[in-house]
């Protein structure tokens, strides 16, 4: 125990004032962390803090990113399911804009304007334009696709996708 106390710059006097009642291993719980008689830590490492926000922020990036990821992926499986519903139907033109019409009334009252005739249509559009899912990239958001499906030569598409991805342009 006397070791511990010199250690930690503490003085018999402080150490008892905890009385007698406590063991000894309590005491030195407390004299380790500084918590006797004053000498608990005015602040806390400001590395430390950075450390813990690092750590938060990192976090909710990874959140945000797995969100997007598997919303693109959503988009791209509805996309599907209204392309091969679609194309069982006799007037495919015709039957398409029923088909987005119906789906949109039915799943907008539930979820929103994120499943509106226009999104129901881009989601179609989506599939259409990239229609091998392991082609997707995990970098890209839906504001990325969104803004690849309206561009109707292939090559200069390729060419803005090889872009994005050397330089990791921001979908804004």
């Amino acid at each position: 125990v006397e070791n511990i106390l010199k250690t930690y710059n503490v003085s018999k006097e402080k150490a008892m004032a905890f009385g007698d009642q406590w063991n000894d291993f309590e005491m030195l719980k407390y004299v380790k962390y500084g918590y006797l008689m004053g000498n608990a830590p005015v602040e806390l490492k400001k590395e430390f803090i950075r450390q813990i926000e690092s750590i938060i922020s990192t976090s909710k990036e990874k959140a945000i990113r797995s969100v997007d990821t598997h919303r693109v992926m959503m988009y791209w499986e509805i996309g599907k399911e209204i392309l091969e519903e679609e194309q069982e139907g006799k007037d495919r033109a015709v039957y398409g804009d029923f088909l987005i019409k119906t789906l949109s009334e039915a799943l907008e009252p539930q979820y929103g304007s994120g499943f509106s005739y226009r999104q129901l249509y881009l989601f179609r559009q989506f599939y259409r334009t990239f229609p091998i899912v392991n082609a997707l990239r995990s970098q890209f958001n839906w504001t990325h696709y969104k803004t690849l499906i309206r561009i109707e030569n292939k090559e200069k598409r390729e060419f803005y996708i090889a872009e994005n991805e050397k330089n990791n342009w921001s979908a804004r």
